[in-house]
């Protein structure tokens, strides 16, 4: 079942991605099939967006996953080229190791047969996962940055710089209000590195019980932080953004909740 499409760059290719894990690449010019991947995790593609900035075919896929997975895959070579990703929201070892997702390559059987509901998915397989991803935003033009955001209502922003020399990442909504008896706030932290050819940034997320409420403010950027405080995020996954340009840049959301909420 295609879950979602991308168009490539140049025109002369669109990519499909299925709730079965599977990644399909066809020529446009000839109406023909050219690449058939498959993620080896089984894992559904929810949403991509294909690349400008570098000259293989490229796109950028988000996997149903626990810790907000976003890959750039060179459609070519079927590698993985960048990593994206938060700290999964269930507990693991704090020695465990960040799991690189890979593709592997299947033949045209896959869409016949017995193979056919594994490469494809189910179509009543939706994903409720807290750490999915739903929804890719890039700016037209020169793409410097990527923006991710789903299950847990969060927008976040991922720097594009070609080089790595930057690892510019945040989370682009407010945080919620603290609520009743709670004194901290959840402190976020950045990490990046290599893994083989693979550039990985991720996500790490802390309880930090130990500022005053007027520090608290001044970070946070978006007023006060206490329960009585409005809420502005989604109450429920954001499915689908975009950003317009009007006087300045804003970005628009749409929500499971039914909303559709504009931000600066």
């Amino acid at each position: 079942v295609p879950s979602c499409m991308a168009l490539a760059s140049n025109g002369h290719s669109v990519f499909v991605g299925t709730l079965g894990g599977g990644l399909l690449a066809y020529d446009l010019r000839f109406l023909a099939n050219w690449k058939q991947w498959r993620l080896a995790s089984g894992a559904g593609v929810l949403a991509m967006r294909s690349s400008n900035f570098v000259t293989s075919p490229s796109v950028f896929v988000s996997m149903d996953s626990t810790c907000n997975e976003v890959a750039l895959f060179d459609i070519t070579k079927g590698s993985c080229t960048t990593l994206f990703l938060t700290e999964p929201v269930v507990d693991k070892p704090q020695d465990s190791m960040v799991s690189v997702p890979t593709l592997l390559q299947v033949g045209p059987d896959s869409f016949r047969g017995p193979c056919a509901e594994n490469f494809l998915g189910e179509t009543s397989r939706t994903s409720r996962a807290m750490g999915s991803v739903r929804s890719l935003w890039l700016p037209s033009g020169s793409q410097s940055y990527l923006l991710a955001a789903g299950a847990d209502r969060k927008v976040r922003h991922w720097s594009l710089d070609p080089e790595h020399f930057s690892a510019e990442a945040y989370v682009v909504t407010p945080q919620d209000p603290i609520g009743p008896g709670e004194r901290g706030r959840e402190r976020t932290t950045y990490s990046s590195n290599h893994l083989g050819d693979v550039f990985v940034v991720q996500e790490q997320s802390a309880q930090n019980r130990l500022l005053d409420s007027s520090l608290r403010s001044s970070q946070l950027g978006f007023g006060s932080n206490d329960a009585s405080a409005p809420n502005s995020n989604h109450r429920d996954a954001v499915l689908d953004m975009c950003t317009i340009s009007l006087h300045t840049d804003i970005l628009v959301t749409a929500g499971r909740d039914g909303l559709v909420k504009l931000w600066k």
